[in-house]
């Protein structure tokens, strides 16, 4: 970046310094810091953040000057000046971060957490900013999560199994109950698999059997006038089957029916 364009933007970030600090009445929590009877209103927030943009343009500053004369023998003296006023500015930023990290601590304390987590968003701006990740901490970054990422998978393929080998046992004791929780379970991510297995089909035409019987047995319950009786199984046979309109259809015949008959009896 050209010279000029810093100066600009310096002198932007300076007048911004200048208004908030002067609204604020201190110099960026330099005199409050660290007072425990204190907490930071929104004007010394404004402040902090307002010296950390001064502070991360003055830093790109004197960098890129550095950079750019250090290939000219003749600005040596230049280059020596700025990477010692970079050396301070680069204190000052980690002295304004940990005020900025004890401010956040005051205002939890205090249950003002709106502010802190504003506060905590402004910190970890200037973090990333002060201090960028080298080529080397992203390459660890990329495969920490790549190795996290391939245990997760691990881990589901391990529970699946385990998912399905409990299925088989649901099947063989017929468990119905805990076979639709088994069943749903894996139909669901992240244990859901677009290949099909067949222990999953033979889970299903299981419960649909099971589905038929519960139909089939509270028809004749209905038939005989038991009425309560064929609610309670076409409801079972609905949890097992939820779609099936069919069923639902007859259960709400069902219910309606047991209400008149309670109108009736009531009247009596």
């Amino acid at each position: 970046m050209e010279k000029s364009t810093f100066v600009e933007s310096f002198l932007v970030k300076t007048l911004l310094l200048l208004l908030v600090t002067h609204l604020n009445g201190c110099t960026f929590g330099e005199i409050r810091a660290y007072d425990e009877s204190y907490v930071p209103d929104s004007y010394l927030i404004k402040a902090w953040e307002a010296k950390g943009q001064w502070l991360l343009a003055e830093i790109l500053w004197h960098d890129s000057l550095i950079i750019e004369r250090q290939k000219s023998d003749i600005e040596q003296n230049s280059v020596e000046v700025h990477k010692r006023l970079l050396k301070e500015r680069k204190v000052q930023a980690k002295a304004l971060l940990d005020d900025m990290q004890w401010g956040s601590i005051r205002l939890r304390q205090s249950k003002e957490h709106s502010k802190a987590r504003k506060l905590e968003k402004a910190i970890k701006h200037l973090k990333l900013k002060f201090y960028p990740p080298s080529v080397e901490d992203k390459a660890k970054a990329a495969s920490a999560r790549r190795s996290a990422q391939a245990n997760a998978r691990e881990r589901i393929a391990q529970e699946r199994i385990a998912l399905l080998k409990s299925l088989e046992k649901q099947m063989a004791a017929q468990a119905f109950e805990e076979l639709l929780n088994t069943y749903t379970t894996l139909k669901e991510p992240p244990y859901r698999q677009n290949k099909i297995d067949s222990r999953l089909e033979s889970a299903r035409k299981l419960l649909d059997s099971r589905v038929e019987e519960l139909d089939h047995s509270a028809t004749q319950a209905y038939r005989l006038g038991n009425v309560k009786e064929a609610i309670d199984r076409w409801s079972e046979a609905l949890k097992y089957s939820p779609e099936n309109i069919g069923i639902a259809q007859k259960l709400q015949r069902a219910q309606k029916v047991a209400e008149k008959l309670d109108a009736i009896r009531s009247s009596n």
